[in-house]
């Protein structure tokens, strides 16, 4: 079970999203771990097809964390700015929009 791995690959992406772009901590933890798991069964799907069909069973383990870093990074990249009283900054390119 991906119980743990899961869990910790979306601790890490908030870990790094709270480090270099101070998002704050308990909303980027939130993200980073629902991220990560909506990314692992994104990435379940087609990991398990390829399993079915090729017989093996190391596709929906390697796709589907693969999908859990995608997903964790994603969420924390995309939402993170949302957390409740932030400023509404939108950055684009090197200005700063407000």
């Amino acid at each position: 079970m991906p119980t743990i791995s899961v869990t910790v690959i979306g601790l890490l992406a908030a870990l790094v999203f709270v480090v270099f772009r101070r998002t704050e901590k308990a909303w980027a933890v939130l993200l980073g771990v629902l991220g990560a798991w909506a990314g692992f069964v994104v990435g379940a799907v087609p990991g398990a097809t390829a399993d079915i069909v090729s017989g093996g069973g190391w596709a929906l383990p390697t796709v589907g964390h693969l999908g859990a870093v995608v997903g964790a990074v994603a969420a924390v990249w995309w939402f993170g700015g949302l957390a409740v009283g932030a400023p509404d900054v939108r950055r684009s390119g090197d200005r700063v929009q407000r």
